[in-house]
């Protein structure tokens, strides 16, 4: 048994199922740790690699101690006790993963969520949305937020957009399970929409960016700090989407506004193109793998 063969052994016990309904809802199949690795297991095992991938599914087991309130120690267990001298990377879907402490570790940590301090930015997927809801809509709203207020950077701009008849605003407060009318309500005021308000939330990204580009809507990434943008080095995202710090949420109309039809055209095919090659399971995981040969 090689080295890497035996993280998989010690670990098994740390990939659990998910354990709560799919979300967002219309989600099939694997999640974006169980999809990684289990394309590891496929394709990669036989390989040698710059680093030595850690293969916890972290999402699962904090929701699972999410349903009981309960912190469970085991990972911490077990990160004390692997060899300090080997290079690691693990892949992370939870906003907060890794909660634990790592810094004894020469461990990458390719984050979705973003809260992770030193997290490398991957994008928070999951399966795509299903081929039925992505009939196109007449673009009756020039741009529209659907979504629930999680974070200052949300709540800023609902304040300053919520009252300007161009921007459609419908908000709520945040909760795990959302119903077929709901999502209903989301795809269709998405697909009628040139543009979706795309505001980080809890974590430093949102599904909704994904979403919005899948739906033909560009999207108008909002964010405090720093953004927190996945392959930035090999994507352009103002080829397809508004980035805007909260900071300058006042000139985020005149910004849109400027936006021609041939601009608007340009950056739907954009999208759709930057899509298929970064921000699918498929793609995602074997971009990642690219950067540990």
């Amino acid at each position: 048994m090689n080295f890497q063969e035996k993280l998989f052994h010690d670990t098994t016990y740390l990939r659990i199922k998910y354990p709560l309904p799919p979300y967002p809802c219309y989600h099939q199949g694997l999640y974006l740790e169980e999809y990684f690795c289990d394309y590891f297991i496929k394709n990669c095992m036989n390989k040698s690699y710059s680093r030595y991938y850690l293969p916890i599914f972290w999402t699962n087991i904090y929701l699972r101690n999410w349903i009981h309130n309960y912190k469970n120690p085991v990972i911490q267990c077990y990160l004390n006790t692997i060899p300090k001298n080997e290079k690691y990377f693990t892949v992370c879907q939870h906003d907060d993963a890794p909660l634990e402490k790592i810094d004894h570790l020469d461990i990458d940590v390719y984050s979705a969520g973003g809260n992770y301090i030193n997290g490398i930015p991957i994008p928070l997927i999951c399966a795509p949305i299903p081929e039925q809801y992505k009939n196109p809509l007449e673009k009756t709203m020039f741009c529209s937020f659907v979504g629930s207020n999680t974070h200052s950077v949300r709540a800023k701009m609902i304040e300053h957009l919520q009252n300007d008849a161009d921007f459609f605003i419908s908000s709520k407060e945040w909760k795990y399970q959302v119903n077929g009318s709901q999502f209903d309500f989301f795809v269709e005021t998405t697909k009628k929409s040139i543009f979706t308000i795309c505001a980080r939330g809890y974590g430093k990204q949102s599904y909704r960016f994904y979403e919005a580009i899948q739906l033909g809507s560009i999207p108008v990434y909002i964010y405090d700090n720093e953004s927190y943008l996945p392959f930035s080095s090999d994507i352009d995202y103002n080829s397809f989407a508004i980035v805007l710090n909260i900071e300058h949420i006042d000139r985020l109309k005149d910004i849109l506004k400027s936006k021609t039809q041939s601009d608007i055209d340009e950056m739907l095919k954009n999208g759709k193109d930057v899509y298929e090659k970064y921000f699918t399971l498929d793609k995602l995981t074997k971009n990642i793998i690219s950067k540990i040969i």
